[in-house]
């Protein structure tokens, strides 16, 4: 790598680097803190006293622009931005005790620059594997589809569920389509546990719960009984949740205009009300009026077999 591309990298990624321990296991990961803490979900606890990289450098009265330009900040006062290049100008004031130097702004005692070694924080509630994944995500890699089936789903699910624990979108997306290619791929869906795990620790509107319930819709048209023959090792919320699809596909989602149309279109087709009645009817019609009730009649079948094929 040439040094001007190394040098690039280091402006954007920063030189403190910071050990992440994750789990209950207490896995460590070492990574740059410019990079992690552009989450808020990681600089509340690596930078709580950090202020937005905005407007001017308080020294050189430059603008700041954190995609750029490799900044600094006060991280034991007041939590303000400046350039690196400025700060270590003023650092050079001390040549002698690096103990006296101080912010340029609040004059309250600088934190010491930390490239030598990683300052350490805890995230316990953190899954290690999924972070392992995270990680080598905001260095550039994929998340890996390739391998064992059941260990690629089970990645790519709990990929999934950390870049939603942490709040990052883009992660989330790429998982999502990590775990949708896998799918594809091998011709496999999330078996019932995993969904019943999954439902059990996201809210309804989750695009994962979504797109679960899209795989065995799907994945029912061509075998039938494939969540019927499971049903009970669903969750009632999965359960809810698949009726309700299966009754929007059917009959469209609390659309009056389509089912007055699709009513009426079953209507028409048997002929319900029609002028020309055969010999039976007319017998009947003293009891029955003239074709009322066998329109309900054919209502009532179409009800009973919209029931029967959704059970």
């Amino acid at each position: 790598m040439a040094d001007s591309t190394r040098s690039a990298v280091r402006r954007r990624l920063g030189r403190e680097t910071a050990r992440l321990i994750t789990g209950k296991a207490e896995i460590p990961f070492d990574v740059h803190e410019e990079l992690i803490c552009a989450l808020p979900y990681f600089r509340k606890v690596i930078q709580p006293r950090r202020k937005p990289a905005e407007g001017e450098c308080p020294i050189c009265k430059e603008e700041m622009n954190s995609d750029v330009d490799d900044l600094s900040f006060c991280s034991l006062s007041c939590g303000t931005n400046f350039h690196r290049a400025c700060v270590d100008e003023w650092h050079s004031c001390f040549p002698d005790d690096r103990s006296l130097i101080k912010c340029p702004l609040c004059r309250q005692k600088w934190y010491q620059a930390r490239s030598a070694q990683s300052v350490s924080y805890s995230f316990p509630k953190l899954n290690p594997e999924a972070f392992e994944i995270y990680f080598n995500w905001l260095y550039g890699a994929a998340i890996p589809t390739d391998g064992d089936k059941d260990s690629m789903l089970s990645f790519s699910i709990a990929a999934y569920m950390l870049g939603s624990q942490i709040n990052e979108p883009a992660f989330c997306e790429d998982a999502l389509r990590a775990l949708i290619r896998i799918c594809l791929n091998r011709k496999i869906i999330p078996t019932a546990g995993t969904v019943t795990a999954v439902y059990a620790v996201t809210a309804v509107s989750s695009p994962l719960r979504k797109l679960l319930l899209c795989m065995y819709m799907e994945a029912s048209k061509r075998k039938h009984d494939l969540v019927l023959s499971k049903w009970d090792e669903f969750s009632p919320a999965f359960q809810k949740d698949f009726l309700g699809a299966i009754m929007q596909e059917r009959v469209g989602y609390y659309d009056r205009a389509n089912l007055e149309r699709k009513f009426f279109t079953i209507a028409q087709g048997s002929n319900v009300g029609a002028e020309g009645k055969d010999e039976n009817e007319n017998e009947n019609e003293n009891e029955t009026g003239p074709g009322c009730d066998r329109g309900l009649n054919i209502s009532q079948h179409t009800a009973s077999g919209t029931h029967g094929d959704g059970t």
